[in-house]
């Protein structure tokens, strides 16, 4: 019988629409691990269940309410519609866990492997990015790709995270962003460009847009303001935010993550497996390491706004 692979997205999954859930940069570790696997074992897959509701974002009145509708299409070689909800329905479920350990197991009825949370984070496929990537821009629908163009490409790029993470003490202090553009600007030059992506109103950022050089930018949606910030020759990140982590794993530039209270291991999310000495961990007490900032002029130098 034949075998499929489901990333499961959280909340509860009624195979059309999702009652709760995460924000986009956490469904993409289940996402992630469910694509290589149909690659790796020849799975299946089954289309995602991407549209979820949160009560909560719509009574906060938030700018992104997180449904993720019209955000993704579907491939050819998913399954989809009816056949999909036959399946969920009826189809054997089996955890990830049971693939890596019964990788060729075949049963007398279809079975479905499951992925699901984020245990591990990038670890399970820290050097798949450029496969990871071709696979998503092949289902996000066109109109949210473009912000992979323009005159931000190639800058700074700042994510500014705010929305429940203020509501749960986890956001970072607007000064960190503000005193982290003056001290990129000492060591890059005065005539470089921050481009702001955020959750957040400009009322909320505005001691960090009244600086010069400092732009906001905003695509329309979650997923085109990720792929945008993805495209930046360097990230100011937000810690403890999977949006600004994915935006870094996808780009594979140089970072620059604040230290936090939540994380008791430091925030250095240790994406770039290959060149570790472009990420870095910083507070203005801090002295930015010699070698990130050889890394960061390599990396936005190409960029003729920053020359």
């Amino acid at each position: 019988m034949r075998r499929y692979v489901y990333p499961h997205l959280g909340g509860l999954d009624l195979g059309v629409l999702r009652i709760r859930g995460h924000g986009l940069g956490n469904l993409l570790f289940p996402w992630a691990r469910a694509t290589i696997a149909a690659r790796d074992h020849n799975l299946i897959p089954i289309n995602p269940t991407w549209p979820q509701l949160k009560p909560g974002h719509f009574m906060r009145g938030e700018s992104d309410y997180r449904t993720y509708r019209n955000l993704f299409r579907t491939t050819p070689d998913s399954v989809t519609g009816l056949h999909k909800l036959w399946l969920l329905c009826t189809a054997v479920r089996e955890s990830e866990f049971a693939l890596q350990k019964f990788p060729q197991e075949r049963r007398n009825r279809s079975s479905i492997v499951q992925f699901a949370g984020m245990d591990q984070m990038f670890e399970p496929f820290l050097e798949e990015h450029a496969f990871l990537k071709k696979k998503l821009l092949e289902i996000v629908l066109p109109e949210h790709t473009k912000g992979m163009e323009g005159d931000h490409v190639g800058g700074i790029g700042i994510h500014v995270r705010r929305g429940d993470f203020c509501i749960a003490n986890r956001s970072v202090d607007i000064t960190w962003y503000c005193e982290v553009v003056e001290e990129l600007k000492r060591k890059l030059g005065k005539n470089v460009r921050f481009n702001v992506f955020t959750d957040g109103t400009s009322e909320e950022l505005a001691p960090l847009l009244k600086k010069p050089d400092v732009q906001m930018y905003s695509f329309g949606s979650s997923i085109a303001d990720l792929l945008a910030l993805s495209c930046s020759g360097l990230l100011v990140g937000s810690a403890g935010s999977t949006f600004s982590m994915w935006a870094g794993y996808l780009g594979q530039m140089p970072a620059v993550w604040p230290r936090h209270k939540i994380h008791e291991k430091g925030n250095v999310p240790k994406l770039l497996y290959n060149q570790p000495l472009a990420e870095c961990e910083w507070m203005p007490e801090m002295e930015m390491k010699s070698d990130f900032i050889v890394q960061a002029r390599k990396h936005i130098r190409s960029n003729p706004v920053n020359t």
